[in-house]
């Protein structure tokens, strides 16, 4: 046997192994994805950002579908302006949300997040808030600038 066919088995052999034990490793060990590569941080580690990430990427999608819509040939004039009022409500309701956010900063309640829902505000509060004063405050500066509407759900995280 020469040369490059001993080569050529070994390394074969290699990689025959690794992926054997890739396949059979346990499916719940988790994996990085590239963000922590990068900065070395978790998402775990800051649940509140995960949040509101995942609710920007929301409302952007929702944002995204009703241009679509508006920018689509097939649809009618009245489905387009369905679309145009979605648009609307969805850049009204992140407003609202920065309002209560911007409000709780100016209390010295930094790094909340708001999300509206239709009949209720969820407010969440990193865990270095958390407390009965707290809570109170927060409650009592979003229904005053809801002016009652809504009823807030303050959770600590």
């Amino acid at each position: 046997m020469n040369k490059q066919a001993f080569a050529f088995l070994t390394l074969f052999t290699l990689i025959l192994m690794l992926s054997v034990y890739y396949v059979t490793l346990p499916a719940d060990q988790s994996q990085l994805n590239p963000d922590e590569l990068l900065t070395g941080q978790t998402e775990e580690e800051d649940p509140l950002q995960t949040m509101q990430q995942q609710l920007d990427e929301k409302r952007n999608t929702e944002i995204q579908n009703n241009e679509a819509t508006v920018s689509s040939g097939s649809a009618t004039t009245e489905q387009k302006q369905e679309a145009l009022q979605q648009v609307d409500q969805i850049q009204q309701t992140q407003q609202t949300e920065l309002a209560i956010v911007n409000a709780l900063t100016e209390n010295g309640l930094d790094g909340c997040l708001a999300e509206l829902d239709d009949d209720l505000i969820r407010v969440a509060c990193p865990k270095s808030l958390e407390g009965t004063d707290n809570a109170s405050l927060i409650m009592k500066i979003v229904s005053s600038l809801m002016d009652g509407q809504q009823i807030p759900e303050v959770t600590f995280q």
